[in-house]
């Protein structure tokens, strides 16, 4: 009987020990086993289930431990949907483009769709407007055509240029659909355009002359270089200079 008493006593006090120990409170007094009064089987399993029940989380009998879950996971999805979103929207940023919104539009006559070309360096008057314009100006890797400001630098009849100066900006819109921004940048002679308009040249039909460097516009194709039109050449996106002139459009500013 005294042993029995004994095991039961000393379950008893590492039982209250542990107890204070997770509620943080540390025990002041040492119980010995020799003083404790007899504790039944009874006594020691109540205990256990009050410690149980002390260290158990309570979860409302309402909410599924399933539904926490999923809920959680559910507001970190939509949280990273949205900053993806917000991140995308940083990253767009508007393309700019160079056409011209404000111009006065000149017609053209029927079969333009020949483009001439002339090299730069015939431009010789040095105090002209032309002149300083194509110093200026930069040969464009991929064509061989001058450029100013993104733009192509081209040559027209009196019929368009009396709307303009040199310098003005200028935007070719092709039968395809394409427009291809310019720059006025040389005046064709009316000895060398119809008599009528001015507007075309009298002996391949052009409308549209384009200043170049000829040696490079022509090292890049034999086509330009046999027919010395311009259209004949093919650029990354195809024959970019291909067609009828539908429209030309003058800036007004």
């Amino acid at each position: 009987m005294k042993r029995r008493i004994k095991r039961n006593s000393l379950t008893c006090t590492l039982a209250l020990t542990t107890a204070a120990m997770i509620i943080n409170i540390s025990p002041v007094v040492r119980v010995s086993a020799a003083v404790m009064p007899e504790v039944t089987p009874k006594d020691v399993k109540e205990m256990e289930i009050s410690m149980k029940a002390f260290r158990t989380p309570i979860i409302p009998k309402s909410i599924k431990s399933e539904d926490v879950k999923e809920d959680i996971s559910e507001d970190i999805y939509s949280e990273e949907i949205e900053i993806t979103e917000e991140s995308e929207l940083i990253t767009e940023e508007p393309v700019e483009s160079i056409l011209l919104t404000d111009y006065i539009s000149l017609d053209t006559p029927e079969y333009n769709h020949f483009k001439s070309f002339m090299d730069y360096r015939t431009i010789t008057d040095r105090t002209s407007r032309q002149y300083k314009l194509q110093e200026s100006a930069d040969t464009d890797p991929d064509t061989g055509i001058r450029m100013v400001d993104g733009r192509y630098c081209i040559a027209v009849g009196s019929y368009y240029y009396q709307h303009m100066t040199i310098g003005t900006y200028v935007d070719i819109v092709m039968e395809n659909g394409t427009v291809l921004p310019c720059i006025y940048a040389e005046a064709k002679s009316d000895a060398d355009t119809d008599e009528e308009t001015h507007r075309q040249h009298k002996s391949d039909g052009s409308v549209v002359e384009f200043v170049v460097d000829a040696p490079v516009l022509i090292s890049y194709s034999e086509d330009v270089s046999f027919y010395g039109n311009v259209e004949k050449f093919e650029t990354a996106e195809g024959f970019l200079f291909e067609g009828e002139i539908m429209e030309i459009r003058i800036s007004n500013n």
